[in-house]
């Protein structure tokens, strides 16, 4: 799996994620693209534009991280459109499920589990990501640090 040491600001961290991952986020937008299709019957311009829906409240709550997925767009040459629909891919995929209720029973969900510790040596928090077997190929791990702010890794 790709490990990426990113440092700086959010904007400046993404940079470096994206141009590091460029293939993997191009991998995530095609996989990303036939599942729309298939559980929302949606093709990737419409799911571009539902993501478009949470720019403004994440501008709002979370500025933080839309700046480092500006960094990540701007880094991979990619649109920051399609860098946020990944990012909120729950959302629109459980949100707009177009399969009969009863059936949303068999689909599977996105199993992440977390784990936190609090020590005096230090504090972690992990997470790992019990997705589909196809998006593994696109997986990356990003050791993320910020002047003045408390390291972080995190799974893409």
């Amino acid at each position: 799996m790709l490990e990426i040491k990113c440092t700086g600001s959010p904007y400046e961290i993404g940079v470096t994620h994206g141009a590091a991952a460029k293939d993997k986020i191009a991998g995530s937008i095609d996989f990303y693209s036939r599942l729309f299709q298939t559980s929302c019957s949606l093709a990737w311009p419409e799911v571009v534009q539902e993501a478009a829906k949470y720019a403004g409240p994440l501008e709002r709550i979370a500025p933080r991280y839309l700046e480092e997925i500006r960094g990540i767009a701007a880094g991979s040459g990619v649109a920051f459109l399609d860098i946020l629909a990944l990012n909120v891919r729950t959302e629109i995929t459980f949100g707009l499920f177009s399969q009969a209720d009863d059936d949303l029973a068999r689909v599977p969900s996105d199993g992440c589990t977390s784990l936190g510790w609090l020590a005096p040596s230090g504090s972690f928090l992990a997470q790992n990501w019990d997705w589909m077997v196809e998006q593994g190929a696109n997986l990356v791990v990003c050791h993320v640090s910020q002047p003045g702010a408390a390291s972080r890794t995190s799974p893409w």
